[in-house]
Order: C-alpha cells, then structure tokens, then sequence
C-alpha cells in the first residue's frame, strides 16, 4: 500500500511538473511569436461617412507596430482598395507609408450603382495571415439625392440582423451573452425591438437596440430546441433565427462587476472538463499573464481593473496540452491623459489660425 501511495504521489508530482512546463511554454511562446513575427496594424481614415455619386473620397492610412504602436514594421506601402457589396474591386491605390502614414483619395463614378461600399487596406506582409488582421469598413454611396431609408414607407423598409454570440459560439446548456447589430437595406443602423422564441414559441426573453443598432440578450440555449427573434415593431413581423448552440465547447465570459473588479468565467460542457486548461492574457502581444488552476465544468476569478493598462486585451483559454480552444476581448479604457490646446495669432473673422497641440508621451505610443 505503501509503494503504491509513493507511486501515487510521484505520478501526481511529475503531471503537476509537466503542466507547468506546458503552461510556461505557452506564455514564453506567445512573447517569442509577437517578436519573431511582428503583427501590423492598418487604420484608415476617411473623410466623412458617407458619400453621394460623384464625390471625392478623401483618407489617410496609419501603419503601425500592432505591438507597441511604433512606426518599425515590416512593410512601406498600403493597398487600399474599394469594393462594391458583391467584393469586386472598383479601384486600387498604393500608399506609400511615411513616419507611419500616408494620403489618398478614390473618385466615385457617377455611374456606379448606390449602395454598400468598403475600404480593404493591406499590406504585402499581411497576406501571410488571415484576413481577419485586415482593415476592412463599409460605407454607404448614395444617389445625388443621398435617398435613405426615411424615404420609403415603414411597411417596404428590410433589416438586418447579425448574433453574435460571447466567446464566438453558443454551447448547449450554458448561459451566453448574445450581442446584435440591426442594420436596414442600405447598411445604416436601424433601432429594433424583439423578442426571443424557442421551438415552440415560448418567450423566452424581450430586447432591443439602440439608436446605433446594438442591443445584446442572454440566452442557455438547449441542445434539442431552435431560437429565433421576431421584431414586434415593424409591420412584416420578420424573424431571425439564432445561430444554433453547439454540443460541446468551452466558454469565456467576461464582465465588469464594478469599477476595479473584472468577473471572468470559463465554462465547458458536461463532456469536456477545465482541470489541465489556462488562460493567457496579454494586451497586443505585450505582458502576457497566465491564469491557472481552473476546475470541473465552471471556474471563475478576478481581474484587478487597475492592474491592466489602457487597449484590448486577449484573453485565451488552452488545454493542457497547449491548444487554444476559446477566446475573448477584454477592453480596458485607458485613464485620460490631459492635452493642451494653445491658440497662437489674433482671432478675427476668416483669418487663418494656428492651433498647437500638445500631446503627453504615452499617447505618441
């Protein structure tokens, strides 16, 4: 009996052991994978939001370390192209990037037809990974009345609905937070009210979205039922169904508790267990921190808010093994830094004046 307790607590030292190892790795790899092979940011800046045929767009594109925001990156010219809503590209500028930025412009062909456009600017670098890491936004083009959907009756008016479920899916049996955007036809947000339905339409709960078309609803789904929403604020009664829950996953959920205290949850389903899993924070690659000894099927811990710097933080789950399996944003609002604004010359009607803008050094980065 003896041996075997022996044998028992050296199986149990050596699993710890090589847990550890696993989990260090995984930090260590994460910091020698952002400097080895450096990510690139892209921001596009365009003139206004909205445009009519004809009109000039104006925009000026920042390349940055996605790191630390420096200007060292792997690449000196942008590809900015615009796409039509069907992703052909209307036209192409290259952008030469200097001091990390750089200026350009489309003109819009008055005989293009209105509607949904995008701007997708990359690098040649970027094109070793997914596009996700691209710069994409849409934008709408309007005729020369810039008619919108106030200009049609309520009872022709579409919409659009996109879910997007907390931590990417939704797992059978385990509470998530569904965010929604609603846009009309054309692309513009669009306020709804709704309400949620199972299978057999039973009300399961009512929401809505804002003036800017966001709203969120929580929803544990069941394996053996569907989900829809139906708007009960437009004459078409039109529903959407909700993307169906998966079997079997693991989650993260995040929420701010209060001020300084973060509330993070990792859960998986009855199949899966947490007892070998971690997660690996860190913010653009920087700092990672790693959060163990999760347990069974629901672990949850703190975050001090204070301990985190200002931006976007990943939050990764990994199995014992090393495997990424869920992941979750974490913003963490930066505290304001103070800029000063001094007005230089004589302030008389349409005379030219000078501002100087002075910036403290944490926001150059």
């Amino acid at each position: 009996m003896t041996s075997r307790i022996i044998l028992l607590s050296i199986s149990i030292l050596a699993y710890t052991a090589v847990l550890a190892q696993t989990t260090n790795q995984s930090v260590t790899a994460l910091a020698g994978w952002h400097h080895n092979f450096p990510h690139e940011k892209i921001y596009v800046q365009q003139d206004k939001p909205y445009y009519v045929l004809g009109e000039q767009v104006w925009f000026k594109v920042y390349l940055v370390n996605a790191v630390d925001h420096s200007f060292i990156t792997p690449s000196q010219t942008v590809y900015v192209e615009l796409l039509d809503s069907a992703g052909t590209v209307m036209d192409k500028r290259n952008i030469r990037i200097r001091n990390g930025a750089g200026n350009g412009d489309f003109l819009i062909n008055p005989k293009w037809p209105a509607g949904r456009y995008h701007i997708h600017a990359y690098t040649a670098y970027m094109l070793n990974y997914d596009e996700a890491f691209h710069f994409i936004r849409p934008f709408n083009i309007g005729d020369i009345q810039g008619q919108r959907n106030g200009s049609k009756a309520r009872e022709e008016q579409e919409v659009e609905v996109s879910f997007y479920p907390e931590s990417g899916n939704l797992l059978c049996a385990i509470e998530s937070s569904i965010a929604v955007r609603s846009l009309d036809e054309h692309g513009f947000p669009v306020a709804i009210k709704a309400k949620v339905l199972d299978n057999n339409d039973q009300l399961i709960t009512l929401f809505a979205t804002n003036e800017k078309g966001y709203g969120k609803f929580a929803l544990t789904p069941l394996c053996d039922d569907a989900y829809r929403i139906e708007l009960v604020d437009h004459p078409k009664m039109l529903a959407f169904p909700i993307p169906e829950a998966q079997p079997s996953g693991y989650s993260l959920s995040v929420k701010n508790v209060h001020k300084d205290e973060i509330y993070v949850k990792v859960a998986a389903t009855p199949d899966l267990t947490l007892n070998d899993c971690y997660v690996v924070g860190h913010l653009r690659g920087d700092s990672p921190w790693l959060q163990d000894g999760l347990k069974d099927n629901a672990t949850a811990f703190k975050i001090k808010s204070s301990e985190l710097e200002g931006g976007v933080h990943h939050l990764t789950l990994f199995q014992g093994n090393g495997i990424p399996v869920s992941e979750r944003l974490l913003y963490r609002h930066a505290s304001p830094e103070q800029v000063e604004i001094a007005l230089q010359g004589n302030l008389a009607q349409r005379n030219r004046q000078t501002l100087k803008i002075s910036l403290p050094p944490s926001v150059h980065q």
